[in-house]
């Protein structure tokens, strides 16, 4: 018996025939085997029952008595291994002859899903599924499994082969074998998490701004996508280990990858409360080459403007502008906000020419001056704001001025840290001059008249930082100091007297 074989006929073990009208006579098999398909479901044929028939112009059919109610003849495995009272029948004349029918499997039990499977690292703990198995009867399954580890040499780091054998209540009997092979990846598969840049935000600034020495965790997502995600392979995260669900279907081989997954930090402290986190992987394998993979990740974490953690992003203010007529240039200057961590400044400017205000000109310097050639005798108006990490601050008031002339023209004033206002500036050339200016180094100050006690000189760069201080002697009406140590740049002199009079001279050293 084969499976393409659905009926067997037995030998016919006597004839049975009825004639009800002269015209139509119909001879069947007394006994008939049967065995069910794999689909477990069968229509007999009038064929497999009829021995012989003269039925002129008859319509035969072929029916069973189930419940004393003759039906067509449809089995099923419930039919198995039963007698089942049959007839063929001529539905013209009612002529018909009975039969017995006996309901047999013979037909070996089906697997499916037993082809050989290949199972990357990072799923050798994934659930497998067994073969699935039909039958018209019930089945009994067993398995045998042996595993066998392979050396570095071979692509895959173990094979494991597993033999089904499934039985029916009948003792028809089918088998099949499988391999399971596990791929061992080498550490170049391994596909590293992108640079990050955190802007912080809200009031939660644990782990990564209440302090400097916070580091955030990798995110170990099933996908890598997380916020500073990890190594991957195929979009499966392999850190810290490959993957291991809760409940794992035999077999698993959570080693199988062979993959060691580790990170080192080297945090290194930018201004205020920001931070930069080298984060170093290290993938090293037990089989392969290259052994071990080195990639650096880059993480960047902000707290500028965060009210919690970091520090507010100051307005530039003591706005001002200076004409040197010598190389007919205009450098517009600002005091740079303290408490702040400048990365450039946002500068803009435009002029009204003909009575119509031109478009603005927008220039990003990277400290607070900055010189453009403007025509003289027009009027104009410039703003500035500073760029902090991630976050801007407001734009300052606008200034009014009048090109071709140094000093501040009419407009509003920012003092918002009035220590370093240096308010009137050039108002005060007349009491406190400089001499040479520009300078590449040595420097004369003078006064407009001798100093009285008790006063104070100091001179400090753009950003506020102290240079050089010193209490002069009462009756001074000149001092040389020398600034060749000095970079180039803009300097502020400042000469206070105890009452907190101030007279204020910038000058600049080009060496």
């Amino acid at each position: 018996m084969t499976k393409s074989m659905f009926l067997l006929l037995a030998l016919c073990l006597g004839l049975h025939s009825a004639s009800v009208q002269a015209q139509c006579s119909i001879s069947v098999n007394a006994n008939v085997n049967v065995s069910l398909p794999s689909t477990c479901v069968y229509t007999v044929p009038v064929s497999a029952l009829l021995h012989s028939v003269n039925c002129p112009g008859g319509n035969l059919v072929a029916e069973i008595l189930q419940g004393g109610v003759w039906v067509p003849a449809n089995l099923n495995a419930s039919h198995i291994n039963q007698s089942i009272t049959a007839r063929v029948r001529d539905t013209n004349s009612g002529t018909y002859a009975v039969c017995t029918i006996l309901v047999k499997d013979k037909i070996a039990p089906v697997i499916t899903g037993c082809a050989n499977i290949t199972v990357n690292c990072e799923d050798a703990c994934q659930p497998i599924l067994a073969p699935t198995v039909s039958d018209c009867s019930p089945v009994t399954s067993t398995l045998t499994s042996t595993t066998e580890n392979l050396t570095c040499a071979s692509a895959y780091s173990r094979r494991i082969t597993q033999t089904y054998v499934a039985t029916d209540l009948y003792n028809n009997s089918t088998s099949c074998t499988r391999t399971i092979q596990y791929v061992r990846r080498a550490p170049t598969t391994v596909v590293y998490p992108s640079n990050i840049t955190l802007q912080v935000s809200g009031t939660d600034c644990a782990p990564w701004c209440n302090n400097g020495s916070g580091r955030p965790s990798p995110t170990p997502a099933a996908t890598g996508t997380g916020q500073f995600g990890s190594p991957t392979i195929d979009g499966s995260s392999i850190f810290p280990a490959v993957k291991t669900p809760g409940t794992c279907t035999t077999p698993c081989v959570s080693d199988a990858c062979q993959l060691t997954v580790t990170y080192g930090d080297v945090v290194t402290n930018l201004c205020g409360t920001n931070r930069r986190i080298d984060r170093t992987w290290q993938v090293s394998a037990a089989c392969g080459a290259p052994a071990v993979t080195n990639y650096l990740q880059r993480i960047w974490i902000y707290t500028d403007g965060n009210p919690t953690c970091g520090a507010a992003c100051g307005v530039p203010y003591n706005l001002t502008q200076m004409y040197s007529p010598l190389t007919g240039t205009t450098t517009f200057l600002w005091s740079a906000p303290t408490s702040t961590c400048v990365v450039r400044y946002d500068i803009q400017y435009r002029l009204k020419v003909g009575g119509v205000w031109q478009p603005w000109v927008t220039a990003s310097p990277g400290t607070n001056s900055y010189t453009a050639s403007l025509t003289t005798g027009l009027q104009g108006e410039w703003t500035v704001r500073t760029r902090c990490n991630g976050v801007n601050s407001a734009y300052a008031p606008v200034k009014a001025f009048t090109t071709g002339i140094s000093g501040l023209v009419a407009g509003p004033t920012i003092d918002t840290e009035h220590d370093n206002t240096f308010e009137d500036d050039f108002a005060d050339a007349q009491v406190l001059s400089v001499f040479p200016n520009p300078s590449q180094g040595a420097v004369t100050f003078s006064f407009k008249e001798p100093v009285g006690e008790n006063c104070m000189f100091n001179v400090t760069d753009l950003y506020g930082r102290l240079v050089y201080q010193t209490a002069l002697m009462e009756g001074t009406l000149s001092m040389d100091l020398e600034m060749s140590s000095q970079s180039a740049g803009t300097y502020i002199a400042v000469w206070s007297k105890p009452d907190g009079e101030k007279a204020v001279a910038r000058f600049v050293l080009t060496q």
